[in-house]
Formats: C-alpha cells, structure tokens, sequence
C-alpha cells in the first residue's frame, strides 16, 4: 500500500477517534449513560460503546463514524444514521433515544465498515 493511502487512512482513524470522543462526552454530560471509545477487535474500527452501567447486563450499543458520500455520519452497526459528525449534541441525543428511530438509507448499509 502506498504511503499516501496510509496516511489518509491514519487521518480519518484519528478524525473517527476524534468525533467518537467528543459524541461520548456529549452522551455523558447530556444523556447521563455512560460511553467510552473502544477498538473492538472484530471491527477493527473505532467505535463509541454506549449503555446504562458499566456493571452487569445493562442494555448497550456501539456507535460507528463513517464517511457516506464525503460527508463524515454516526451510524448504529445496522446502517442506520444517527446525524452528522459535526452536530455532536444532536447525534447525543438521538442515541439516547435509540436506533429504532434513526431513519435507514439504501446508500448507507455498508457504511460502518468506512
């Protein structure tokens, strides 16, 4: 891979870290669930994983940041938007109320991969 293909990938993985982080903090301060950036081994992707607790069973998700059409997106793991990566206090509290009600496009189904 040519080294300008890598340092365009480590750009967005540091623009993804970036952007999950400040939705993190925005989910905390705002929603009151608790998130933390992590590095799932089986996505190999940044993701903000979100839940009620920490402790026990508590319902949880994870929260991807893509690009989908140049244009940087939060999406649940399913495809489906949560809102811009730039209106990181919208996108809080559309986690907050969960990705049943987050709309679902054609052009986004694969996009969590980015």
């Amino acid at each position: 891979m040519d080294t300008a293909a890598n340092s365009q990938r480590e750009s967005d993985n540091e623009f993804r870290r970036g952007r999950l982080a400040a939705l993190g903090r925005a989910v905390r301060e705002t929603t009151g669930l608790r998130a933390v950036v992590q590095l799932p081994s089986e996505a190999n992707v940044w993701m903000l994983y979100v839940c009620e607790s920490f402790a026990g069973d508590a319902p949880s998700a994870y929260v991807a940041c893509t690009k989908v059409e140049e244009t940087w997106w939060f999406v649940w793991p399913t495809g489906r938007l949560i809102g811009p990566a730039d209106d990181v206090m919208g996108a809080a509290q559309k986690v907050a109320e969960g990705p049943r009600n987050s709309p679902r496009t054609s052009r986004n189904r694969d996009a969590v991969a980015g």
